[in-house]
């Protein structure tokens, strides 16, 4: 059987990411729709096109083309659907983050305890579907954890991150964390647990550590990852220093929206450095 040429690739590759950004405006010029989705859901269709359009020339776009593709549609799934719609394509997200996992990274403790958190983050997103309110924001949380990372809870973002290639690690950065950043509307409902005082140190310590490890690491996308690490802790900081202190006021709900818009925004210049690279 004659091999798909690596220009078709490209081309079903880049018709599909456009086909889902013509439907995406279409939608958004009909329906209102807030920054949460928006701005996310653009980033995951810009990283992907990026990805695409950038491996025109290279013979490895057979192999990248099906999971960007399939990324896409996880991440603008977990993005834009209405709840519990879009905690099934978080779960397709996390259960394929750990099937590129078990297949693209070399056996190690690390390893292990990344497929252990997906596993049990996955079991999260199902009894989510049926949990009570409690137990809604304790699975709730666990998850925006896992997409938002803080230390210790970085090393399925890590894994999946350092085990692709160039591209393809960029848009899984995109599509990962614009799936957390998607899900901070809810952030209101986690202050009412109790214990989340600790978040702040989390916040600290993984602003700290990853940071260091930023700067030592001489991998680009190891860097990369450490280096939106470090962002997500501080944006994990002033949700828990502002929103508990004032409520969801409207100058501290606009300090949200600030984070939130420059992180995405960060989320892209970091997708094109990892090209460059």
């Amino acid at each position: 059987m004659k091999r798909t040429s690596p220009s078709a690739w490209w081309g079903v590759g880049l018709a599909s990411v456009l086909i889902a950004g013509g439907a995406f405006v279409a939608f958004s010029w009909e329906a209102e729709i807030s920054s949460f989705v928006s701005l996310p859901a653009g980033a995951i269709l810009l990283s992907c096109f990026c990805a695409i359009l950038w491996q025109k020339d290279t013979s490895r776009i057979s192999d990248d083309a099906v999971p960007i593709i399939l990324l896409a549609g996880l991440g603008l799934g977990g993005v834009i659907a209405v709840e519990p719609i879009n905690r099934l394509f978080m779960i397709g997200l996390l259960g394929y983050g750990g099937f590129f996992l078990s297949r693209h990274m070399a056996a190690s403790l690390q390893k292990t305890l990344a497929l252990v958190h997906l596993g049990l983050a996955v079991v999260f997103g199902i009894v989510t579907l049926f949990l009570d309110e409690t137990g809604l924001m304790v699975a709730g949380l666990f998850l925006l954890v896992t997409f938002l990372p803080l230390v210790p809870f970085h090393l399925p973002f890590l894994g999946v991150v350092r085990s692709s290639r160039e591209s393809l690690a960029g848009v899984w950065v995109v599509v990962w964390l614009a799936t957390g950043l998607s899900q901070l509307k809810n952030v209101e409902e986690f202050f009412h647990l109790e214990g989340l005082w600790i978040i702040p140190v989390f916040a600290l310590v993984s602003a700290g550590y990853a940071s260091l490890k930023a700067a030592g690491h001489l991998l680009p996308r190891e860097g990369i990852a450490y280096a939106a690490i470090t962002l997500l802790a501080l944006l994990w900081g002033l949700l828990a220093t502002f929103f508990p202190c004032g409520g969801m006021g409207s100058s501290l709900w606009n300090r949200g929206r600030i984070a939130d818009e420059w992180d995405v925004a960060v989320l892209c210049l970091f997708t094109r450095t990892v090209w460059d690279t």
